[in-house]
């Protein structure tokens, strides 16, 4: 059983890095959804709150895609970093991921951006599979 519980936090750190990696574009390899569609659960389930979407969130496969893709056009160049160890806890067919991240790029107005930002995304295991069900990231305002 412990062995099991420690294949399944492989499988989603490794999954999870996927996702940061996934979030990247360059005039060389522009972003598109495909990148890390195979990620999500693609239906109405779906649901963000997210560094670039609206107050109220981003709710369905459908409406998440099309704002992804229009908020990571603006982008020249962008990259996530991971800053510390990837953590995943796991309840039944349901797993959460949290990390660290830092942000760097530069938009195609010229403007440079650079923040530290956090994520947690929530997982759904679906036959053999995880499937990413919520998103959020978020920046801190300040450092204590």
């Amino acid at each position: 059983m412990e062995q099991e519980r420690q294949q399944e936090q492989e499988i989603l750190k490794k999954l999870t890095m996927q996702w940061i990696e996934g979030w990247k574009t360059s005039p060389s390899q522009p972003f598109t959804i495909d990148r890390v569609s195979y990620l999500y659960k693609q239906d109405e389930s779906l649901s963000s709150y997210d560094f670039g979407g609206t107050i109220g969130g981003v709710l369905g496969w459908q409406q998440f895609a099309e704002t992804y893709t229009q908020f990571m056009e603006l982008a020249e160049s962008w990259r996530l970093t991971l800053t510390n160890e990837i953590r995943v806890e796991l309840r039944n067919n349901f797993a959460w991921t949290t990390a660290s991240l830092y942000g760097k790029g530069g938009m195609k107005d010229g403007q440079k951006v650079e923040f530290p930002g956090r994520v947690t995304l929530i997982w759904e295991k679906t036959e053999d599979s995880w499937l990413i069900v919520h998103e959020h990231g978020s920046s801190p305002v300040r450092n204590y």
